[in-house]
């Protein structure tokens, strides 16, 4: 499945509450670290089809960040059925790949 960027805070919440695995990244444009994250992303989803890559742009959405507290990015959240249960601060391409 390929990275979904994420445009309304429906479509967020919908994507996050699926059953099936939903690894969300909290990005920015701006950020170099971002785009190496949306790399290895690209290739996971092409590895794990069952699972859901989903970009946050933290500046179109801005009433997310503070709800997942997110501080910097880039940000990973694994959410399933709406609950995170793993998250990754910062630049950990071993975290995202084991996690998936």
């Amino acid at each position: 499945m390929a990275n979904t960027i994420v445009t309304s805070v429906d479509q967020y919440n919908k994507l996050i509450s699926s059953p099936a695995l939903t690894v969300t990244l909290f990005s920015a444009d701006w950020a170099e670290q971002c785009k190496q994250i949306l790399a290895v992303m690209t290739e996971l989803a092409r590895q794990f089809s069952a699972v859901q890559f989903v970009d946050v742009p933290v500046e179109e959405l801005s009433e997310e960040a503070p709800k997942q507290q997110i501080d910097a990015v880039p940000t990973v959240i694994f959410f399933q059925a709406e609950k995170a249960i793993v998250r990754i601060d910062g630049v950990d391409i071993a975290a995202l790949t084991t996690n998936c």
